[in-house]
């Protein structure tokens, strides 16, 4: 089988490229032939599916144009969780977040700029929903996903969820040993909470790494965390990614605080090297770690240091072994393939 694999968010640093790079060499590993492709470029015509991750109505033109099944892996994130409106914010939090869009709205109307704001608001997710509709096959990495592109945009297509992956093997290699301290690997932007999670660490008597590129949408977010950041909090934001696992074997705690996860590519990777996890509550986490880590709420500083206390005083070793049996690449990339082949039958 020949598949191309089309990455639709080549500027941006973070684990989505990872998974595309992963799962690339783990299709290959099992006998399938991969065609590297960052779009927009143009499609091989030779392929038997494109596999497109985020989403790209041009390559799925170019695909419609030569008859090729197409492939979405969405890593969907809901309107409401990127304007923190959802359903778990209440009372006065919410208030002043909806009051903050509305002030928003209306500056922009006095400005004779509300139909742009308004269009704004939705092309994103008109955008995704003509993508996801237009593929033959979503892929996306757990049931809650999937339920929420079909309820929230209306999506038909059909779905197979295939989770996110790790290399056990690299990750779980260091396991073990004296560790030590908070860890916080992800891409410096106000999305990941770093912020709200140097804020919840003030109360707790231990140190705090803090690790991942810069968003190249929110080039001062990094400055920020570092004003904010004390003593105690170090940024290694020039680590690579092969230099993580040893940095996660020396940790106690790993915790993403973000406003939203389907998983959080780190916390699997720190699982794999036997970090406790300390994730968020807003997403689909729990589907991947069940009661063998410790959710936050991001919007809760209080919430944070409490899990953070509970998992350097009681460790969870078990989220390991949990990551070990059910999210290696070599499963994800099996599922992946047989995505493909049911697709082709």
């Amino acid at each position: 089988m020949r598949v191309a694999l089309v990455n639709t968010v080549v500027a941006i640093p973070g684990g989505h490229l990872v998974q595309v790079e992963q799962t690339a060499r783990y299709l290959a590993a099992a006998g399938v032939t991969v065609v590297p492709v960052d779009a927009p470029a143009r499609l091989p015509k030779d392929v038997e599916v494109a596999h497109v991750f985020c989403g790209d109505l041009d390559t799925i033109r170019q695909a419609r144009q030569h008859r090729i099944p197409v492939v979405v892996t969405p890593v969907y994130q809901p309107e409401a969780w990127s304007y923190q409106l959802d359903g778990q914010v209440r009372g006065a939090a919410l208030v002043r977040r909806r009051a903050h869009l509305a002030a928003r709205l209306a500056r922009d109307a006095l400005a004779d700029r509300h139909v742009d704001a308004a269009h704004e608001l939705i092309a994103r997710s008109e955008h995704r929903r003509m993508v996801y509709e237009s593929a033959d096959l979503l892929l996306p990495n757990s049931d809650g996903e999937a339920r929420q592109i079909a309820t929230e945009l209306g999506v038909t297509t059909p779905m197979t969820v295939v989770p996110n992956g790790v290399d056990t093997t690299r990750f779980a290699a260091g396991a073990g040993g004296d560790r030590q301290g908070v860890l916080c690997v992800g891409r410096f932007e106000p999305h990941k909470n770093q912020l709200g999670l140097i804020a919840a660490m003030q109360k707790i008597d231990a140190d705090l790494t803090l690790v991942g590129p810069t968003h190249p949408h929110h080039g001062d977010y990094l400055e920020r965390c570092r004003r904010a950041g004390g003593a105690r909090v170090t940024f290694r934001n020039e680590m690579t990614h092969d230099e993580l696992p040893d940095l996660y074997a020396a940790t106690a705690v790993h915790a993403l605080p973000s406003w939203f996860e389907t998983t959080g590519l780190s916390s699997l990777e720190a699982a794999a090297a036997g970090c406790t996890i300390v994730t968020t509550s807003r997403g689909h986490a729990r589907e991947y770690f069940a009661d063998d880590a410790y959710y936050c709420d991001p919007a809760d500083h209080q919430s944070l240091t409490i899990s953070i206390e509970a998992a350097l005083r009681q460790p969870k070793p078990s989220a390991r072994q949990r990551v070990i049996n059910h999210y290696d690449w070599s499963v994800v990339a099996a599922a992946t393939a047989a995505a493909y082949k049911g697709l082709l039958a």
